[in-house]
């Protein structure tokens, strides 16, 4: 496996992960109305 094809799946997977934790943010915003995850990124 060469350097790019590492790069490229390293970061499809570092994406991914971003998204989902996002997505999990925000559902529990919507159920819940409070925004803890957001708050620890942003600060």
């Amino acid at each position: 496996m060469d350097i790019y094809t590492f790069w490229v799946f390293h970061t499809h997977g570092i994406i991914i992960h971003l998204i989902s934790t996002v997505q999990r943010c925000l559902k529990h915003t919507l159920s819940t109305g409070e925004n803890p995850c957001f708050y620890r990124f942003c600060r």
